[in-house]
């Protein structure tokens, strides 16, 4: 499935979404679409995109229905945009993008906003950010977008640190996954990768993530 739509999928029906980062406003598009959402709210920091995104909005019919901001991440976003968001969307960039993007994050935004986090890259970073600093994992999910793995995590501020894993780090939890089976998929594509580069030439966390992978399989 388009990861995209998957996304959009995950969102239970509500007033606001905020997608940061929104590029050519794409899910604002499908949310809308589909009436999973009243109002998105598209959160850009460079021009191009930004611009980009509200001609794309436009062409849909859609401009009403959204709110385009220049801003870096949620910095100070609350001073700009007065409606609370029910879900924030943070997609497409690296895990390390991520993790500044929540470290920075306007305090005034709600408790109860739920994110829903995908990282291109280092989601083991992001996931051991995430157990570290108390937000709670409510559900995750994988794409799979012709031969490319997504995986989306859904979190919630919560109360208590916790630790994980070297598997958990790298693929969640099997407890909180929607799709098993898909969860199953990626173990066995990622220990095939790591099988065809030789175990003697993959370095100390890829041998270990090998016999967590092995052992669960």
């Amino acid at each position: 499935m388009n990861r995209i739509k998957q996304i959009c999928n995950l969102i239970d029906n509500c007033q606001c979404v905020y997608d940061v980062g929104s590029d050519h406003a794409l899910l604002a598009i499908n949310v809308l679409r589909s009436r999973k959402a009243k109002h998105v709210v598209n959160i850009e920091k460079n021009w191009l995109p930004h611009n980009a995104g509200k001609a794309n909005l436009a062409k849909n019919h859609l401009t009403t229905k959204t709110t385009n901001v220049l801003n870096d991440g949620l910095k100070n976003i609350c001073s700009k945009v007065f409606m609370q968001p029910n879900y924030v969307v943070i997609a497409g960039m690296g895990g390390k993008n991520i993790i500044e993007i929540l470290n920075t994050r306007d305090s005034k935004l709600s408790k109860d906003t739920k994110y829903i986090l995908e990282a291109n890259c280092d989601v083991d970073e992001l996931r051991k950010y995430l157990a570290k600093n108390k937000w709670d994992v409510l559900f995750e999910d994988i794409c799979l977008d012709r031969t490319k793995f997504y995986q989306i995590i859904c979190v919630k501020q919560g109360t208590k640190a916790r630790k994980i894993t070297t598997l958990e780090a790298h693929f969640g939890s099997v407890v909180k996954q929607k799709d098993k089976k898909m969860w199953l998929k990626l173990l066995r594509d990622t220990k095939k990768k790591i099988e065809t580069k030789r175990l003697n030439k993959v370095s100390k966390t890829f041998a270990t993530l090998y016999k967590s992978i092995k052992e669960k399989l």
